[in-house]
């Protein structure tokens, strides 16, 4: 695909949150989520998920996103990781990394990261052209 940098492109995962069994939450509403755990049932090198209403980043994307200054991301929290007893049968020794709740406050179309009526992101050019450096796998990029 070739990258207009004016141009904003929508995330759409065909099979979102396939490596998470479970997920427990306290707040309001997905943007405002006070604790989080989620439950990982297979290992994934994914540094981007969608779950229901939530995107889940590794540190490492995180880490990317605010060297950057993408606008649109408010304070993203840290989740409580734990494994199911599947993954440790099968996974008995590969640690998981942080992983982190976005909070994406951004208009789509209008900020770096935004996210849509049906929780879709949207994200600038410049952060497509970051993406290329990590993981993220079952996905579909389009135009906005």
């Amino acid at each position: 695909m070739s990258i207009d940098h004016r141009m904003y492109y929508k995330i759409h995962w065909r099979n979102p949150s396939k490596v998470i069994s479970q997920i427990y939450g306290s707040g309001q509403t997905p943007f405002t989520v006070n604790r989080f755990h989620i439950v990982f049932d297979a290992l994934s090198s994914d540094d981007l998920f969608k779950f229901q209403y939530s995107h889940i980043a590794t540190r490492r994307l995180l880490e990317i996103f605010r060297e950057n200054q993408f606008t649109g991301l408010g304070i993203c929290k840290e989740l409580i990781v734990e494994i199911s007893g599947e993954f440790k049968d099968v996974y008995t020794s590969e640690p998981l990394p942080s992983y982190f709740l976005l909070a994406v406050k951004g208009t789509p179309g209008g900020d770096d990261i935004g996210i849509t009526a049906d929780y879709d992101l949207v994200i600038s050019a410049r952060v497509l052209n970051e993406l290329n450096g990590v993981n993220i796998s079952d996905v579909d990029i389009e135009e906005f």
